[in-house]
């Protein structure tokens, strides 16, 4: 591989990286091993950004964003953050599994053990705590605090504090604050839109 400023350590790493590429980083085995015309990219551990063949995407942490194909600016950081990501943009996780299951959304912030996990595609929401947002699949929520919108599966809504709107299902528009707010259970979930508890 020629190209300028690359720096590639570990069994395959930045193998099948392109001659024209230029100022990236690939640290352990398989780490950005298929970059193609990727660059100014930064991957640390086994199977970082091994699919990627984007450009400035920061992924540290076994493997963090490893199906990333043409997803830009990117930060994962985190033991298999953003693992599934593979066109997903402007995304930050961090955290262990944070925003794992996310292939196409992007604006997301997911800071936290399993934040965002799961649910599939998810745009433009803030999840920032153990668990927040891990199993639902709305977009643009903002969700902080422990298992916070752990299974929303609404739009537009604010939860803060632990477990808030945690049973939300198809919850929109909604605020909840405080502790255990709009809570519901497992046999009787939050529903419902424009509420404020």
């Amino acid at each position: 591989t020629t190209g300028q400023g690359n720096t590639f350590i570990g069994h395959s790493a930045g193998y099948n990286t392109n001659s024209n590429t230029y100022l990236n980083t690939f640290v352990g085995y398989q780490s950005g091993m298929n970059n193609g015309n990727g660059h100014q990219n930064v991957g640390v551990g086994y199977a970082v950004l091994k699919s990627n063949a984007a450009w400035s995407n920061v992924a540290v942490g076994n493997n963090a964003g490893e199906d990333n194909t043409t997803g830009t600016m990117n930060v994962f950081l985190g033991r298999s953050a953003a693992m599934n990501n593979t066109t997903g943009s402007d995304n930050i996780a961090i955290g262990y599994e944070s925003l794992k299951t996310n292939t196409t959304g992007s604006d997301n912030v997911a800071i936290g053990y399993e934040a965002h996990k799961s649910g599939g595609d998810k745009t433009r929401n803030v999840a920032i705590g153990h668990g927040v947002l891990s199993q639902g699949a709305g977009s643009w929520n903002v969700a902080i605090g422990w298992e916070a919108c752990k299974w929303q599966t609404g739009t537009e809504n604010v939860a803060i504090g632990i477990q808030a709107l945690h049973y939300g299902n198809t919850c929109n528009y909604s605020t909840a604050v405080g502790a255990w707010a709009m809570n519901g259970n497992s046999g009787s979930p939050s529903t419902g839109d424009n509420n404020t508890a």
